[in-house]
C-alpha cells in the first residue's frame, strides 16, 4: 500500500492460480514414463512463468517507490508469523517479505531513507486527520467513520497515511540535523511526484500522492 494508492497484487501462486497451473492428468502416469516426464516439464515451465511475472511485478513497484520518494516508511510486520496463521495464503501470495527486502535494498542503493515502523503502532486505528484512536477493528471492517472529526476513511489508505506521518516523525527524531529535509505529510517527495503547489488533479501517469485526508477516501459527513 502506497499512501493514497494501491499498486495491485502480484500474480497468485499455484494455490490460487488458474487451472493452467494444475497438475496435468499425465502426472498420474507410471513413474519414468515419457508422458509423465513431458507433463512434469510442462507444469514446471508454467510455474516458472508465474514466478517470473511475480518477480517482475515486485521489482517494478519497488523501483517506482524508491525512484519517486526520498524516504520510504513501512510497517514492521512479523511476516513469518503471519505466514503460519489463517492469513498464510494471502501473505504468501502478496510476497510481503520479498517486497520489503527489495525496498530496503534499493533504498540503500539509491541513497533513500528506509524507516521501519514498530509492529505495535496502531496505524489502522488512528484517524489521519485529527489523530483520534478508534480502537481495535476487526479484519472485516474495511472502512470507518471518525467519531471526533466525522471523516470517512478507507482502512488501508488511512493506515498508509498514518505510517507515512510516523515515519516522518521518526526521521526527524533520528536525524535532528536534517530537519530541513523532513517534509510534512501534506508535501510530496522528490523524483517524479507532484509539487506542493499542485492544485489537485492527475498530472502524470498513475495517481499523485494525496494530502493527509484525500478527498476520494475521506469525505466529511455532515455533523
Amino acid at each position: 500500500m502506497i499512501a493514497g494508492s494501491r499498486p495491485g497484487s502480484p500474480p497468485p501462486r499455484s494455490s490460487s492460480a488458474p487451472a493452467a497451473l494444475k497438475a496435468p492428468p499425465a502426472l498420474g502416469s507410471r513413474k519414468g514414463s515419457a508422458n509423465r516426464t513431458k507433463a512434469r516439464i510442462t507444469l514446471a515451465r508454467q510455474h516458472a512463468k508465474v514466478t517470473d511475472a511475480r518477480r517482475d511485478f515486485l521489482h517494478q513497484v519497488s523501483t517506482a517507490i524508491v525512484r519517486e520518494n526520498q524516504a520510504v516508511a513501512v510497517e514492521g510486520l512479523a511476516v513469518r508469523g503471519l505466514a503460519r496463521g489463517r492469513l498464510a495464503k494471502s501473505v504468501n501470495d502478496a510476497s510481503w517479505g520479498t517486497f520489503l527486502r527489495l525496498l530496503e535494498d534499493k533504498a540503500a542503493r539509491h541513497g533513500r531513507t528506509f524507516i521501519t515502523i514498530d509492529r505495535w503502532y496502531p496505524s489502522s486505528q488512528l484517524c489521519p486527520c485529527c489523530g483520534h484512536k478508534i480502537g481495535k477493528l476487526g479484519l472485516n471492517v474495511r472502512a470507518w467513520d471518525c467519531p471526533s472529526c466525522g471523516e470517512h476513511h478507507d482502512r488501508d489508505i488511512a493506515a498508509a497515511l498514518n505510517i507515512l506521518a510516523e515515519g516522518i516523525r521518526l526521521k526527524a527524531l533520528n536525524d535532528p540535523t536534517d530537519l530541513n529535509d523532513v517534509r510534512s505529510v501534506h508535501d510530496v517527495a522528490a523524483g517524479l511526484a507532484d509539487t506542493r503547489n499542485d492544485c489537485a488533479g492527475q498530472v502524470r501517469p498513475g495517481k499523485a500522492i494525496p494530502n493527509l485526508a484525500p478527498p476520494e477516501t475521506s469525505t466529511a459527513h455532515a455533523a
